[in-house]
């Protein structure tokens, strides 16, 4: 399980450790390239597309960024039709649409490999963020969403998914 950034690290992981046998990553990035393009973008315009290139290789001065990335990972899992929860707001202006489409088309395009057991795609924002707020703005439909996932991943009843069987929140 992953957010953002820690949703690119947990996808690398599963693409490189077949006895996993599902994840949830939230607001997961694809490419961290992309996110430093979109970041430059919104700072300098069309000139970032120009400096890409010099902020890419600033970026990966000290350690390399895409060392392992899910497009590259992924498609080596193993054959098992591993189960993936993909959770993304379409108002996130740190990780967009993009990234989420990018993962999608990934997992689709691998069926033996993965299965997508289901997805969460919403617009939203939480005191002016758009970026990892569905698990505090929509807590327990987070938590039953994220039981029934798992409890499917490991084969366990879903009974105990209900809000009502839930911890309470505090």
């Amino acid at each position: 399980m992953g957010y953002s950034m820690g949703g690119f690290i947990v996808l690398n992981a599963f693409g490189i450790e077949g006895a996993v046998p599902g994840v949830w990553v939230d607001g997961a990035v694809f490419s961290v390239r992309q996110i430093l393009l979109n970041e430059l973008r919104k700072q300098v315009s069309s000139l970032g597309d120009l400096s890409l290139d010099f902020a890419w290789r600033k970026a990966n001065k000290n350690i390399e960024l895409h060392f392992q990335n899910p497009g590259e990972g992924l498609p080596k899992g193993p054959d098992r039709a591993r189960k993936v929860y993909l959770v993304q707001n379409t108002d996130d202006t740190t990780v967009p649409l993009d990234q989420y489409e990018q993962l999608k088309g990934l997992f689709e395009a691998h069926p033996k490999k993965y299965t997508l057991g289901g997805s969460w795609v919403a617009g939203g924002n939480c005191k002016g963020d758009t970026h990892r707020i569905f698990a505090l703005k929509y807590t327990a439909e987070y938590r039953e969403k994220m039981c029934n996932f798992f409890t499917s991943v490991f084969g366990a009843s879903k009974e105990r998914c209900t809000s009502a069987l839930l911890f309470p929140v505090a």
